[in-house]
C-alpha cells in the first residue's frame, strides 16, 4: 500500500469516527433509527454524485447491462446489501454506547479476508494470519467480565453470554459481517467505474430502498436538530467514501479495510469526551489488541 493510499484510509477513519459521535447525538433524540440511516445514505449519495459525473458524464464501462456480468448488476447488488448494513449499524448504535458497538468492527477484516480469498483472489501473508489471532485474543479480552467480578472461565463465559445476549450487539455483529462481505465487491465496483461514482450509486439506491421501509410516522419524529445532524453526517460520509474508495481501488481490500477500522481508536476517546461514556480497562485493552491485529493484517 502506497503512502498516498495509507493517508486516504486514515482520513476516512478519522471522518468515520466523527460520524459515530454525530449520529449517536442525533439518534438519542429520535424513537427510530431508520429515517436517520436513510438520510445519511441519501445525503452522502447526492454529495458524491455531482463530482462523480462532472462534465464527463457516466464512467466509461465496457459492459453495463449483460447478465450477470454487467456492471449495473454489481452496483445494484452492493446497494441491496447496504440496506441491512445501514439499518444494523444505526439500529445498534441507537440502543447501545459507541464504546460498546464500535469495537465490534475490529472483527470485519476477518470477514473481508475470507471473502477476498475468493473475490478477487487476494491472500494475506503470515502477518495477516497472525493478525487474525491477535484480533481473536483482543475480542477475548474485550468480552472479559468487569473487574469487580471474580476471575475464572465460569465468569468469563457468563460475561460473553451477556455480551451476545445484548440485542444491539447481535445486530451490530450482523452489520459487521454483511459489511465485510461487501468490501471485496466494493473494490470490484470501484475498479469497473470510479471510486466516487460507485459509492454514490450504492448510497442513493440503498437510501431509496430504505425510504420504502421507513414509516411516515417515523419521519415526523425528526426535528431541525436531527436534520442538521444528518447534514453534517452526510458531509463526513462524503469524505469517508471519497477517500476510502480511492484507496481501495489501488490497494488490497483486506489491507485497506483493516486500516480503516482504526477509526475505533479515534471513536472511543471521542465517545468518552463528548458523550461521557464509561469504558472499562478490559474494553480498552481488548480494543487495543484488536487494533494491533488489524495493523498486522495491514502489513500483510
Amino acid at each position: 500500500m502506497s503512502l498516498m493510499a495509507l493517508g486516504l484510509v486514515l482520513l476516512s477513519a478519522l471522518a468515520r469516527a466523527a460520524i459515530q459521535i454525530v449520529n449517536k447525538k442525533v439518534l438519542s433524540g429520535v424513537a427510530s433509527s431508520r429515517p436517520v440511516a436513510v438520510l445519511n445514505a441519501l445525503g452522502a449519495g447526492l454529495l458524491l454524485l455531482s463530482p462523480s459525473l462532472g462534465e464527463a458524464g457516466l464512467p466509461v464501462v465496457e459492459d453495463w447491462w449483460s447478465v450477470p456480468a454487467g456492471t449495473i448488476w454489481l452496483l445494484l447488488f452492493i446497494a441491496l446489501l447496504n440496506v441491512p448494513v445501514l439499518f444494523c449499524n444505526f439500529g445498534s448504535l441507537k440502543g447501545s454506547d459507541v464504546s460498546l458497538i464500535t469495537p465490534l468492527n475490529a472483527l470485519q477484516p476477518t470477514v473481508v479476508l475470507l471473502v477476498a480469498m475468493i473475490i478477487p483472489g487476494e491472500f494475506p501473508g503470515m502477518r495477516g494470519y497472525a493478525g487474525l489471532a491477535v484480533i481473536a485474543t483482543g475480542f477475548f479480552v474485550f468480552s472479559a467480565p468487569p473487574r469487580e467480578l471474580e476471575s475464572g472461565m465460569g465468569n468469563y463465559w457468563l460475561s460473553v453470554s451477556a455480551l451476545f445476549g445484548n440485542r444491539d450487539v447481535r445486530i451490530g455483529l450482523l452489520g459487521v459481517a454483511l459489511g465485510g462481505i461487501a468490501v471485496p465487491f466494493h473494490k470490484l465496483a470501484a475498479m469497473e467505474t470510479s471510486p466516487i461514482f460507485a459509492p454514490a450509486v450504492m448510497c442513493l439506491v440503498s437510501g431509496a430502498m430504505g425510504c420504502f421501509l421507513t414509516k411516515r410516522e417515523q419521519w415526523k419524529m425528526l426535528g431541525w436538530r436531527e436534520w442538521l445532524g444528518c447534514l453534517v453526517s452526510s458531509l463526513l460520509w462524503f469524505v469517508v467514501f471519497a477517500s476510502f474508495w480511492a484507496a481501495l481501488r489501488d490497494s488490497p481490500a483486506v489491507y485497506a479495510s483493516a486500516i480503516r477500522q482504526l477509526y475505533i481508536v479515534f471513536a472511543i476517546p471521542l465517545a468518552v469526551i463528548f458523550l461521557g461514556e464509561p469504558v472499562s480497562r478490559e474494553k480498552w485493552l481488548g480494543t487495543l489488541l484488536m487494533v494491533l491485529g488489524m495493523a498486522c493484517i495491514a502489513l500483510g
